[in-house]
């Protein structure tokens, strides 16, 4: 063979060629990977807009439209992935729905039906179903032949009964039974290995079935108001859980093996007949918010040192006597209510505590106020006892809090307030009234509201937010703000975040900042309460 010349059959390349990179000459087509067709993704908010375009509509919402007769047309959205009809007075399953083969999503919440048509099981792809507020007397059938399903919602519905033929669907991930009339979980739902949230809230449940080491995958379980008076003894095989939430039972105490849980961040169980804590407790390293208020509680273990991460504890109306000296190395706490107990006083290294920004002692029978409480400046809320005894350490308390802000004349009215001699206080100069209104005392901080009102409330004519109104929100708002933007925009109302020569309604939320300077706009100071009464409207 001459040089340079390549051999048929011998799979070498000549000695003067040098191989080539992959990249320097074309594949042949069946090597190149197939490049997936995206369909646009198309929402439609009306039957109408939907058929404009059947073949790239993929999702559909039809809200508050009732429907004596449901139209047949829907059948052409062949590639409707997303269905949502809700509040739509539906009284019977409309069948065409079982022709929309690449459905996944079924949303038929608030309507009145009673039951599903086994025509179902043709929605091969269906993933969830949404079924809630409506008038379902038993588990739907027809649900069992969904065997792709992973997410249940039935809540608010009259059944009373869980087959035990759910463990029929295997893939099922979350289940939502809240707000029903069920006595009994189903044994057989410890055997749904790929269940990762159940909810039971709001029944009539008694018991919660035993063999949970069969849930390996569960995340969350929430049975809050039943009537459970105990949780499964082996509940610490659940090494998954995040989450568990027992609220308004009738449990006397957890489980010993609750410590097991290792994963809990989340551990709600106010309003039981809880005498005690378990020890184990203390071995949930990770747990961020526990809720063991309204019970019979008198000791909480010493060993809650080990709770680092933790930021919200809510220990009220139980019957603690002492804090263990461990609540000092909770270095992530941010929220402590302890209201309601038998507290004297507080440990006195308290003052590690240095991302606590809320506390609450109401209703404790302290007489003087714990020391370590000057050593606190940082709190942004603080609830004190209304039966403190005048004395120097309640004095120096009220004039650390508010020597940072104002000259040091303005703590004794403030004192006076708290110690319920208001009458005392004749003249109010307005630096005072301002920062009444984000003093970290709750009791003051009415009482400037109270105040503040008083002096600078409009007439009920003056407050009405109109069209081309501008609106700030100061402070922390008492509820759910995040679609506050969007409903004022649909109301013409500018919804803005500083205060601007254009602002013409301020509303104070909790410990809001009021500038001195923001007196003098023509503005209309609201509460909260009253812009809630006109979003509602």
């Amino acid at each position: 063979m001459g040089s340079g010349k390549l051999e048929v059959g011998s799979g070498k390349l000549p000695n003067n060629a040098a191989p080539r990179s992959r990249g320097s000459f074309p594949l042949p087509t069946f090597f190149l990977p197939r490049k997936k067709s995206k369909m646009k993704q198309k929402k439609a908010n009306s039957l109408q807009e939907a058929l404009d375009d059947p073949k790239g509509t993929s999702e559909l919402c039809i809200h508050q439209s009732p429907m004596v007769v449901f139209p047949v047309g829907i059948a052409q959205l062949t590639n409707l992935r997303k269905l949502e009809i809700t509040a739509c007075q539906l009284k019977s399953f409309p069948l065409s729905i079982c022709k929309l083969k690449e459905l996944e999503v079924l949303i038929l919440s608030g309507n009145a039906l009673e039951e599903l048509p086994f025509e179902l099981a043709y929605l091969k792809r269906l993933q969830q179903i949404d079924l809630s507020g409506n008038a379902f007397q038993k588990f739907p059938r027809a649900l069992m032949g969904l065997n792709r399903l992973e997410r249940i919602d039935l809540q608010d519905n009259p059944i009373k009964i869980l087959p035990k033929t759910i463990v029929k669907l295997v893939n099922l991930k979350r289940l939502d039974m809240s707000h029903n009339r069920l006595t009994k979980i189903p044994d057989s739902i410890t055997s749904m290995r790929n269940l990762e949230t159940l909810l039971f809230n709001r029944n009539n449940i008694k018991e919660f079935p035993e063999g949970v080491e069969g849930l390996t995958r569960i995340k969350k379980i929430h049975l809050n108001k039943n009537k459970l008076t105990t949780l499964p003894e082996n509940m610490g095989t659940c090494e998954t859980l995040l989450v568990l939430e027992v609220a308004n039972n009738k449990l006397t105490h957890l489980p010993d093996s609750i410590g097991g849980c290792t994963a809990l961040i989340k551990l709600i169980a106010p309003k039981n007949a809880l005498k005690k804590l378990p020890p184990s407790i203390i071995k949930l390293k990770l747990l961020q918010e526990l809720n063991v208020s309204s019970n019979e509680i008198e000791a909480i273990p010493e060993g809650i040192s080990s709770w680092q991460f933790l930021k919200e504890l809510n220990l009220a109306k139980n019957n603690i006597a002492v804090l263990p000296t461990g609540i000092s190395a909770l270095k992530d706490l941010h929220t402590l209510n302890l209201r309601g107990n038998q507290l004297e006083d507080l440990p006195g290294g308290m003052h590690q505590l240095k991302k606590l920004q809320e506390i609450n002692l109401e209703e404790n029978p302290m007489e003087l106020l714990p020391e370590v409480m000057l050593q606190l400046p940082w709190l942004k809320s603080i609830k004190l006892p209304r039966g403190l005894r005048d004395h120097r350490n309640l004095y120096k308390f009220f004039k650390k809090c508010i020597k940072a802000a104002l000259p040091e004349e303005y703590y004794k009215p403030f004192y006076q307030v708290f110690i319920e001699k208001p009458r005392s206080v004749e003249v109010i100069e307005i630096n005072m009234l301002l920062y009444a209104l984000r003093f970290p005392d709750l009791a003051i901080r009415e009482w400037g509201r109270a105040q503040f009102f008083g002096k600078y409330e409009k007439p009920p004519s003056e407050k009405t937010l109109i069209s081309r109104s501008e609106f700030v929100l100061l402070g922390r708002a008492m509820s759910d703000r995040s679609n506050l933007k969007e409903i004022l925009q649909k109301r013409g109302v500018t919804y803005a975040k500083k205060v601007s020569p254009k602002t013409t309604h301020i509303v104070l939320g909790i410990a809001p900042f009021v500038e001195k300077s923001f007196l003098e706009l023509p503005v209309v100071f609201l509460r909260e309460e009253e812009l809630s009464g006109f979003l509602n409207s």
